[in-house]
Order: structure tokens, then sequence, then C-alpha cells
């Protein structure tokens, strides 16, 4: 289950995008209840982030991230020990991993379900490894990078060929709470938000994207069929992005439900 990201500088773009506003935990966890105590897992740990989040809160939690990668999860090691935090970080794969059953009180994947091929069995493996009664809670954008419109019609054709190539679902976030209810989930509510890019804030969003997209270059290539028409659609985007008339926004939701 290969990040789409896969890069050296993933890290630091992560750890830069949340202070972005709209990005920042602080607002995202504003409306969910959280207990002091317990043992926590960040799935899809990235840069660790949400971890060291969740123990600064609240020294007496026992905090677990868990990610595919080594790479992110020595820098995540890294960061947490900076900060003086004890945090355990171990390599799994989401879609079996190694937990016994009812090893969790509470469950985060943030940013993450958008780039999962087999959505459904993670979700099986994460209601399997929550205690009775434990809680999820799933952070998603709905349309993140394609939700534009502008007045060039081949960008917007390619935008319909990337998210239709890409490994996992773009617009997955909309889909989360059926896919709880699916797996037997309850309790299940969610919060939304919308990241407007507009004149303020829009030039901050192309840096990241550009980012996003140095380092998913490999995919791009792929879905667009080489290199050469994977810098066309670049180039399209950002000379799009310039365009006051473009709009560019995403959904955000912040999903959470209680096994049963």
């Amino acid at each position: 289950m290969k990040y789409a990201m896969e890069s050296e500088g993933e890290a630091k773009r992560l750890e830069t995008q949340a202070q972005q506003k709209g990005y920042q935990l602080d607002g995202e966890l504003a409306g969910v209840h959280l207990p002091v105590t317990g043992k926590f897992l960040d799935a899809g740990c990235g840069s660790g982030l949400l971890c060291r989040y969740l123990k600064a809160q609240a020294s007496s939690r026992e905090v677990w991230g868990v990610d595919f990668s080594d790479l992110r999860l020595h820098q995540a090691a890294q960061a947490a020990a900076s900060e003086n935090l004890n945090i355990a970080f171990q390599r799994e794969d989401l879609t079996t991993l190694s937990f016994e059953d009812a090893s969790f009180d509470v469950v985060f994947c943030r940013y993450v379900f958008e780039h999962l091929a087999r959505p459904d069995v993670v979700l099986k493996e994460l209601h399997r490894i929550l205690r009775p009664n434990g809680k999820i809670v799933l952070i998603n954008f709905d349309g993140i990078v394609v939700n534009m419109h502008s007045r060039d019609q081949f960008l917007q054709e390619q935008l319909e060929q990337l998210a239709k190539g890409y490994v996992g679902d773009l617009y997955i976030a909309r889909k989360l709470p059926a896919l709880l209810a699916h797996h037997k989930f309850g309790d299940i509510h969610w919060q939304t938000s919308c990241m407007d890019f507009t004149a303020s804030n829009r030039q901050e969003e192309a840096l990241n994207t550009r980012s996003r997209f140095e380092f998913a270059n490999e995919v791009l290539c792929r879905i667009f069929g080489g290199e050469k028409q994977a810098n066309e659609f670049k180039a399209r985007y950002f000379s799009a992005l310039d365009d006051p008339s473009t709009t560019i926004f995403y959904t955000k939701f912040v999903v959470e439900g209680t096994k049963r």
C-alpha cells in the first residue's frame, strides 16, 4: 500500500500544510469529544503530526502511530523525540493490521482514505481493533485538487481523467458515513467545512499543490501517459490558478462513529 507521495520532502510539506488556514488540527477537532486517557491510534500517521497533538493535549494518553512508509515513520519518531513526547511508531499495512482484536479506545485516520485502493478492507480492520464503544474519527477532503473549474476546457477533461485514474477516490469523504454504517458502526455523525481558495490564500495552496504534484509525479505520469503529458497538465493547472475567474474549493468532512 505505497503512499502516492513517497518522498523525503513530504514530511516537511505536511508540517508546513498544518500551519495553513483550514488544515489546522485545533479547528478540525474543535467539535470532537476525546477522552484524556486511553489507547489512541493514528492509522496512516505520516509525519506524526496528529500523534504529537494528541499526546501534547493529554500526556496520560497512550498514543500509537502506524504507517506503511519506513521513511515517514523515521521522520515521525524524530519529530516526537525532539518534543520529548513518548509515542509508539510501528510499520503496518492498514489492510492487515497486526494488533489484536479490541486493542484501542480511539482510532483516527486523517487524510488517508482518498489514497486507499481498498477502503472497505481498511475499515473492517479498524473496526476489529477498536474496543466495544470505541470511537473512530475519519478526516478527509472531498474533491481535493480536482474540485476546480476554469475556462480551460481541456484542463477540465484532464481533471476528470485524474480523478478516474487515481488509485484511490478523491471524492471519498462524502461516502464515509455510509461506509461506516456498512461496517456496523453506530452513532455516526459528521461536520463539514469548505476550504475556498480565493485571492488571499490561493498562492499558499498553489505552492502546497506544486509540492504534491512534484512528489506524486510518478502517479501523474502513469495517469496521463508520460512525463510530457504530466508536465502539460501541471502547466495548465497552475495557469488556471493564476486566473481569478477559476474557482477551487475542497469540502472537509470530520466523521465520527462508535463500535457497537
